[in-house]
């Protein structure tokens, strides 16, 4: 059951993540969605069966506060959606500098940045 998301800006996720672990919260997942100039980043927190987000929305080049200090496993997500998207994570540790999934030879990341469906409101279109 989701109880809510919250969107905060980069420099505030630090101590919104840290309020969660006083609270009971853990963290059960992350998430990347690419959009035009950025990226944003869905936090994903658990306690008795219910969910809550954080939202960041991140510009391309802006670096994160990493989590992994409150909630050691972040390390895992926050290496995976550096490797997919480019986004870097202060404080990350152990940080595999985009080497966590992809090779050494990689130029580019493997989302692509700015490419969005459309959808038509008219039947058959």
């Amino acid at each position: 059951m989701l109880e809510s998301t919250s969107l905060v800006d980069a420099d505030r996720l630090h101590s919104h993540a840290g309020n969660l672990k006083e609270n009971g919260w853990r963290l059960v997942g992350m998430t990347g969605v690419a959009r035009e100039g950025g990226v944003d980043l869905f936090y994903h927190f658990d306690r008795e069966l219910k969910m809550t987000n954080l939202k960041v929305e991140t510009e391309e080049d802006e670096t994160i506060p990493s989590i992994g200090d409150q909630f050691p496993g972040a390390w895992i997500h926050e290496n995976e959606i550096q490797d997919q998207f480019g986004i870097r994570f202060d404080g990350l540790d152990p940080d595999y500098r985009r080497l966590f999934f992809l090779e050494e030879n990689v130029e580019a990341t493997p989302i692509c940045r700015g490419v969005s469906a459309r959808v038509s409101k008219e039947p058959g279109k």
